[in-house]
């Protein structure tokens, strides 16, 4: 979701089964409020997959198969590692 105009905008948006939505809607808040994502609101490469694995029961991307998540995430697993203690430590 986005605003392309340049009022306000309003939205209610509600999600069933929730599961764990909260959780990665504030995962991916606190990433962009604390300038770790591109101007687009999207993390890097790391910290994506990072995510991806922490939420994959509720989230998955249509464009990005489970399988290359899981092989990214055994390649990346070292620096995964490291990223997720910062961005659980983000205010």
């Amino acid at each position: 979701m986005w605003n392309a105009g340049t009022t306000k905008c309003n939205v209610n948006w509600r999600v069933y089964p929730a599961l764990d939505t909260k959780p990665f809607l504030e995962t991916m808040f606190k990433l962009a409020n604390n300038g770790k994502t591109n101007k687009n609101g999207v993390p890097g490469i790391v910290t994506t997959v990072y995510v991806l694995k922490k939420h994959q029961k509720s989230f998955r991307l249509s464009k990005l198969r489970l399988s290359l998540v899981n092989f990214l995430y055994l390649l990346l697993y070292p620096l995964i590692k490291i990223r997720g203690k910062l961005i659980e430590n983000l205010p």
